[in-house]
């Protein structure tokens, strides 16, 4: 079963209804490439609705809309009923949630994204050579530097111990020397000594579905609906993913028939 969250905001001052939708990214292979979606997917072997959509939102939203940690806590909102509007549909179930006004997750969302994807792109599941260390020295991705703040806690990131010998190291440096963890072997002496650190294997796939987000106003999505394709504020013309349509326009349907009554705060 594919679960997903389509997230609502309501403007404070004007009280204009937007929904936030995320891009789907640009893959041959990927189903819905390029298209404005929702944010979810298929449920794992033994999790519920609730779960699922709770997790994906926090995934694929980069914990810019929920904390992975705290990801409980929307999945108990949705078993309660915390939510503007739900559809189910053979295979497929959608919640619309509303979120606090908060455009600025679109900006932090793109932050985050630029650095995972770089990251993305030099992590090696093998032993690194000398020109990849140098990228991961370049761009502070050792754990124990602590120049890129929480981002290097983020649980899209899966880190492994290395072990290098210390000249291999020799490039770094003295305050980078200081905070790695020296341990020379007893009997090979300290000409041998090895330094054990803690680098970036991979980044998570299931957390880079997304390229980018948006807020779209109501008049947007029903032009989308009726046209199949909108232009971002970057121009790239892309269209609304078939799975959300029908969700989408039974979600506008019943906010016109309450007057917005729902979205009172």
């Amino acid at each position: 079963m594919r679960c997903g969250i389509i997230p609502v905001m309501v403007h404070p001052e004007s009280g204009c209804v937007y929904v936030l939708l995320g891009r789907n990214r640009t893959a041959e292979s990927y189903p819905g490439s390029n298209s404005w979606s929702d944010f979810g997917g298929m449920a794992e072997v033994g999790e519920s609705a609730e779960a699922c959509a709770a997790r994906e939102v926090a995934e694929e939203s980069l914990e810019t809309l929920v904390k992975y940690h705290e990801r409980h806590i929307m999945q108990q909102a949705l078993t309660d009923g915390e939510f503007i509007f739900k559809r189910s549909e053979a295979g497929s179930v959608h919640f619309f949630v509303k979120f606090k006004w908060n455009p600025g997750c679109i900006f932090e969302f793109g932050s985050i994204h630029k650095i995972l994807s770089s990251m993305s792109k030099v992590c090696k599941k093998y032993e690194l050579t000398n020109s990849e260390r140098a990228t991961l020295k370049k761009y502070r991705w050792f754990c124990k530097d602590s120049r890129l703040g929480d981002i290097l806690q983020h649980p899209a990131i899966v880190y492994r111990t290395q072990y290098l010998k210390t000249d291999t190291i020799s490039y770094a440096d003295s305050k980078f020397k200081k905070k790695l963890e020296l341990r020379p072997g007893s009997k090979l002496g300290a000409e041998r000594a090895r330094v054990r650190v803690r680098v970036i294997d991979e980044i998570k796939n299931q957390w880079l579905e997304k390229d980018s987000m948006q807020l779209f106003s109501i008049p947007q999505i029903c032009a989308m609906l009726c046209q199949g394709s909108v232009s971002c504020s970057k121009g790239i013309c892309s269209q609304l993913d078939t799975e959300i349509g029908p969700s989408l326009t039974q979600f506008i349907r019943t906010l016109r028939f309450q007057c917005g009554s729902c979205l009172a705060p």
